[in-house]
């Protein structure tokens, strides 16, 4: 048995929990729950150190993202600060966001399209190339690191019921502009057993071959069937991108200083007291 073949058997769990969940009526606590429910689905396959929350994201340059519902940060060096069951955290401290909708309809692609252009267009320092830990880049005299990984966060769509696929996939022609670094990854049609995937091309005419791509390099997108392997696909990708996204985190130094030397500059005159020996003991 494989790790797939683990994560393929948790898809009757997540399908019997989803109709029960149709006995709660309000649409607020449905949504809740199924927030929920993707939040358990998805928090057994993910190694400890990464976190789940909904929330906000923000930079340095006061940009704020929407209201995101399922933020996969980094739990064990970066900074998130709790506001009971919301979040708010720099953009460095995460991986990347899941938009979930129960059933999405032109509305409810519309409003994930936003969310996650809102969160991509955040700014944040690039990682170093020796950024070996999200708060650790190291030097070596000689050593040329290899800049593998990536270094933009991810968002996904994931709709447990939807309209058609090809009225998913029609949706994109009323978004403008289109900012194709900005879409989503992937589109998640859970109970149609379909993911829109982003779509490349390459060759000329009868040699032309096209591949599903989750880089910012693509010409379109498709609906790829993916029949009882939907869940274990979409488990599989959020996986291999939380591994392979680097990340760095908030320069907390810099952000000190900026404070502590504005007051420098905007203070009266104060009282100082002087030492005649130069202390120079570390703690």
């Amino acid at each position: 048995m494989t790790l797939y073949d683990v994560i393929k058997n948790a898809v009757p769990r997540l399908e019997a929990e989803y109709n029960m969940s149709q006995i709660v009526n309000h649409s607020a606590s449905k949504g809740a729950l199924r927030e929920f429910l993707l939040k358990e689905i998805i928090r057994p396959f993910l190694p400890k150190r990464y976190g789940l929350c909904n929330g906000e994201c923000f930079d340095s340059h006061n940009g704020v993202s929407k209201q995101l519902d399922v933020i996969i940060y980094d739990d064990l060096f970066s900074y998130a600060v709790s506001m009971g069951d919301y979040y708010m955290m720099p953009f460095e401290s995460a991986y990347g966001e899941i938009e979930v909708k129960s059933m999405l309809d032109k509305k409810a692609f519309i409003e994930s399209i936003n969310n996650i252009a809102s969160f991509k267009s955040l700014v944040k320092e690039t990682p170093d190339a020796g950024q070996i830990l999200p708060n650790l880049a190291i030097e070596i005299n000689g050593v040329e690191w290899n800049k593998t990984g990536f270094t933009k966060p991810f968002g996904v769509v994931f709709a447990y019921d939807s309209v058609d696929s090809k009225t998913v996939l029609n949706y994109f022609h009323e978004i403008k502009p289109l900012n194709p670094s900005l879409m989503p990854d992937m589109i998640v049609l859970l109970k149609k057993k379909t993911i829109i995937f982003r779509l490349f091309y390459e060759g000329e005419k009868e040699d032309k071959k096209f591949y599903v791509t989750t880089s910012n390099t693509y010409q379109g997108f498709i609906t790829l069937p993916c029949e009882d392997d939907t869940l274990p696909i979409f488990l599989s990708y959020i996986l291999s991108r939380t591994r392979d996204t680097r990340l760095k985190i908030a320069d907390t130094d810099e952000m000190l200083n900026v404070q502590i030397d504005k007051f420098l500059h905007e203070m009266e005159k104060q009282p100082v007291v002087r030492f005649n020996i130069q202390h120079n003991e570390e703690n």
